[in-house]
């Protein structure tokens, strides 16, 4: 994975003697470590759906970097963990430092199993003078005169054994074991609950015993000097030291034990006698690092979401203040007011709701997520029988009857405005020769996502399927003279584009090779521009009104680094905009830089019952492609010849994106006026087959959605399946309804059910669809 290679790891670069000491006091993790770059690519994403594949994905390379002993990017190979950071970071701590364990563990054996050999071969080891030679192989002489090997040195100490007078050394212990905080907590709760002390005790016997291994001929003494020095009182200071000991004792000149190592039954004592001299690396590990890593990646592998984006979340928070202050540090008009707000955070995750309040925010967002992977429309299809993807076509979409009835319906719709609202309808081609495009710029700019082709071997030009409508919208407009007159001109189209999109990144609906754009072009003169723009933006809230978005946002995107034409002309396009914006009378901002690289753009986001945030229609005034296509009009003189303005507009953005928005929006449930199977007709038996078919013949010919149910199926199963692929209205007819020439009618999502002539459903629905309900 790209995020778990070193080299493609993208570390925040922070000056470490100035960085904040805030991701520590949100107990996040480190603005350079994995975590905060995970948190960067989790965060755009809008599928709990990805976010799980993603986190798989990780944890199954963290299991891959383990098994092979190789150290995770952006996490310090061989730090103990730091208990102020976030658990999660903690963890990746702790795997680390396991794999710099277990190469120095692999180093010192590989170094004791060649000491020994040495001193193996080494039989007769004193010189003539009878001292130890030069060697890298040490030796102790014990009371016997015997030369024991030592095993397991670390260094010499200053420090020589009381009874042989051979220099102490310092063993090679066994390293401590790895805690995080959720360990060391249930330590603690261990030792209150049992009163044992039994880590402490494996942790004294493994280090004497190898004292005992790089020391021998040493006694108990010789250890507690070393390891313990308040433990041990010399002579010169015998303050403490017990007077009933034996005057005459061989340690006495020296100095002896403190008061507590002399008392009967000591620990100390009794572990000495049992302890026998063993190197660390020969030791049964006090701390099992596979042990330890597997069992950190299985609590990875079942964290909950709400645990996990709560962890990123404050790591990014920490993350995003240390960057801020780096950037802010210079500048003395925002610096107090940076530090006033960091000050708040600090504060403010002191208080003992702080994690509470941080916790509720993240599970709100995963159950979101989880909302909105439940109503994917994806899935929603398979169950109502809309849309379905094939492999022989890959990122086109074919629309089953059903779903073909929701495109006409909003194609309906927006015809009607259309109708209402000045445009005219125009189909044009998909295929143009590249020479338009070369024309538009697209060629230069826009090539790589264009499908390009040549028509037969003997071609020479090559030709592209259109990826939008604008350049043949110019060749529309100035195929023959125009006047003032004309002026606005409002073309719509509805035809097929087509894109180059990367296979992984087509998504369901969303992200298509073929789609229909609602797509049309204003061509105007300069001094209609800013009632146009308003005209869009009126024709656009008008429509997400009716399909029930609320919190409908703007921005106003600006030049981008790649663009065409002269900055004369971007500041008066920019400039007409946000007039037309300001006049509109509803909030925006400026989304710098984001625009296209033919003229600046207005772009409308919406919030869905999901609360998510999703871009849908677009706004575009161009300078360029008038100029480019060399397009005039007749002026009131004319002998003068003006250049239009062109707005490119889309409500819906595509038709089969607001399709799968709404889908998501509604959860399935299509209001009545959109809806695919607005009633079923549900005769009760045979004899009121003929009854249930007059109605549906009623409701059919009035240009309703209806479908009827003549299976062998009970009335009751006819109804709960109508209703599991949402009918807006189930009408169950029997020999009652026949006999008095009515229905029994049931509304989806409500328990009664009313009786009604044939003449009145038809009014109610005439007045749902009139109010788009």
């Amino acid at each position: 994975m790209q995020i778990l290679i070193e080299g493609h790891f993208p570390g925040r670069k922070v000056d470490s003697a100035n960085a904040s000491s805030l991701p520590k006091d949100l107990h996040g993790a480190p603005p350079e470590s994995f975590i905060v770059n995970l948190a960067d690519v989790t965060g755009r994403m809008k599928s709990l759906r990805k976010m799980a594949l993603l986190w798989c994905k990780i944890v199954a390379e963290l299991r891959r970097l383990w098994s092979e002993g190789q150290y995770i990017p952006g996490i310090p190979p061989d730090q103990i963990p730091d208990l102020n950071s976030c658990l999660l970071y903690q963890q990746l701590q702790v795997i680390n430092r396991c794999i710099s364990r277990k190469k120095r563990r692999i180093a010192a054996t590989e170094s004791l199993d060649s000491v020994v050999r040495l001193g193996s071969l080494n039989t007769d080891v004193l010189t003539d003078d009878g001292t130890l030679p030069a060697t890298p192989v040490l030796y102790a002489k014990v009371n016997t005169g015997e030369l024991i090997l030592r095993l397991g040195v670390d260094s010499q100490s200053d420090l020589t054994m009381l009874e042989t007078g051979e220099p102490i050394y310092t063993p090679v212990m066994q390293e401590e074991p790895l805690l995080t905080e959720d360990l060391i907590k249930e330590t603690e709760e261990l030792v209150l609950r049992t009163r044992s002390l039994g880590a402490g005790c494996s942790q004294l016997l493994s280090d004497m015993q190898a004292f005992k291994a790089a020391n021998p001929g040493c006694i108990l003494e010789d250890f507690v000097r070393w390891h313990s020095p308040p433990d041990w009182m010399e002579c010169d200071t015998n303050d403490g030291i017990n007077e009933t000991l034996d005057a005459n004792d061989s340690l006495s000149g020296r100095g002896q034990l403190s008061t507590r190592m002399q008392k009967e039954g000591n620990l100390w004592r009794e572990l000495w006698e049992t302890s026998k001299p063993v190197p660390a690396v020969r030791q049964t590990p006090l701390f099992d690092e596979d042990l330890a890593v597997e069992s950190i990646l299985d609590n990875l592998e079942d964290i909950s979401p709400h645990e996990l984006f709560k962890q990123l979340f404050i790591s990014l928070l920490g993350s995003g203040f240390v960057t801020a202050e780096t950037t802010l540090s210079n500048n003395s008009n925002l610096a107090k007011l940076f530090s006033d707000c960091k000050e708040y955070v600090i504060v403010t995750c002191q208080r003992s709701n702080w994690v509470d309040k941080v916790d509720e925010l993240c599970q709100e967002n995963v159950e979101t997520l989880e909302e909105a992977n439940k109503y994917d429309h994806r899935e929603l299809s398979k169950k109502q029988e809309l849309f379905y993807f094939d492999p022989m076509s890959p990122g086109s979409c074919f629309f089953l009857p059903h779903g073909a009835r929701i495109c006409n319906k909003l194609l309906e719709f927006l015809k009607n405005e259309y109708w209402k609202r000045g445009y005219e309808e125009i189909w044009s081609p998909d295929i143009y020769k590249m020479q338009l495009w070369e024309t538009s710029g697209h060629a230069a700019k826009y090539k790589e996502n264009m499908f390009v082709f040549e028509i037969d071997d003997k071609a020479v030009e090559q030709f592209g399927l259109k990826p939008m409508n604008c350049p043949g919208h110019c060749k529309v407009f100035g195929h023959r003279v125009r006047s003032y007159r004309e002026l606005p001109l409002r073309l719509a189209d509805f035809g097929a584009l087509h894109r180059n999109e990367a296979s992984g990144a087509l998504t369901g609906l969303t992200r298509l090779r073929q789609f229909h754009q609602d797509d049309a072009h204003i061509f105007c003169r300069e001094s209609q521009i800013k009632d146009e723009v308003k005209g869009v933006l009126d024709f656009i809230s008008y429509v997400y009104t009716i399909f029930g978005f609320s919190n409908v946002d703007f921005k106003l995107s600006t030049r981008p680094e790649k663009y065409i034409g002269n900055l004369q002309s971007w500041k008066k396009a920019e400039d007409a905009l946000a007039e037309a914006l300001n006049e509109f009378g509803k909030p925006w901002e400026i989304n710098k830089g984001d625009g296209v690289f033919y003229g600046p753009k207005i772009d409308i986001s919406v919030s869905d019952a999901m609360k998510r945030n999703l871009q849908c229609a677009t706004l575009q005034l161009d300078f360029q492609l008038p100029e480019r296509f060399n397009l005039l009009y007749v002026a009131e003189n004319d002998q003068i010849r003006e250049r239009p303005v062109m707005i490119h507009r889309a409500i819906l953005g595509s038709v089969e994106r607001m399709f799968a928005i709404l889908f998501e929006h509604y959860k399935g449930k299509w209001p009545f006026w959109l809806s695919p199977r607005q009633a079923m007709v549900c005769p009760v038996s045979n004899k009121s087959q003929a009854y249930a078919f007059e109605i549906w013949k009623r409701l059919h010919d009035a240009r309703y959605h209806v479908d009827i149910d003549v299976s062998d199926k009970t009335v009751g199963k006819k109804v709960r399946e109508s209703q599991l692929v949402q009918y807006n209205y189930i009408l169950v007819v029997g020999e009652e309804e026949a006999k008095n020439g009515q229905v029994s009618v049931r509304v989806r999502d409500k328990r009664d059910h009313q009786v009604m002539t044939v003449d009145e459903l038809l009014g109610q629905f005439k007045d749902m669809d009139a109010s788009f309900q």
